[in-house]
């Protein structure tokens, strides 16, 4: 990882421990602490909670690694995905050119709370427009997920996702 990426991680771990620490009523989910911060492989991948699912995630935190996103990639592995972790809340747009698969895209605040989703945005057309994918509230991070995703596991605004670097 280079200086930048391992910066971003260790901002990503005080606000998920800042998070876990809030107070939050009763009923609802706390996101789960970070164990610890290690360089990632292939066999010690972040995950992403929400309810009783969780996912694989590759991490997208540089500027290069969020350009790149699931670009050109033929398949997905099945409970995987990428998540975006940006500098700061915003309504970060997204689009699907030079993405191949079909992808469900969820809006995550800083706090770990889905406050935005687009269900199966699908690939752009090789000669034509490319239209953003605009949430409606701001958020820091972003899972990319396989179309079907938040069906699958019945997610909705305000669900908690948990992050886990492992």
């Amino acid at each position: 990882m280079d200086k930048r990426s391992i910066v971003l991680v260790l901002v990503f771990a005080a606000l998920l421990v800042m998070s876990c620490s809030s107070q939050q009523a009763p009923h609802q989910e706390k996101p789960m602490p970070i164990k610890n911060i290690m360089p990632m492989n292939i066999s010690n991948l972040p995950t992403v909670c929400v309810k009783s699912h969780c996912i694989d995630v590759e991490l997208a935190i540089t500027e290069k690694q969020q350009e790149e996103g699931l670009m050109n990639r033929t398949d997905l592995p099945k409970d995987s995905g990428m998540l975006f972790i940006f500098n700061e809340e915003d309504y970060h747009a997204f689009w699907m050119k030079n993405t191949l698969i079909p992808l469900d895209m969820v809006w995550i605040d800083a706090e770990g709370r889905v406050v935005y989703y687009y269900k199966d945005a699908r690939p752009c057309p090789k000669n034509g427009t490319c239209p953003a994918i605009v949430p409606d509230r701001k958020a820091i991070y972003v899972l990319e997920a396989d179309a079907g995703y938040i069906d699958s596991i019945n997610l909705s605004i305000g669900d908690v996702m948990r992050i886990r670097i492992q």
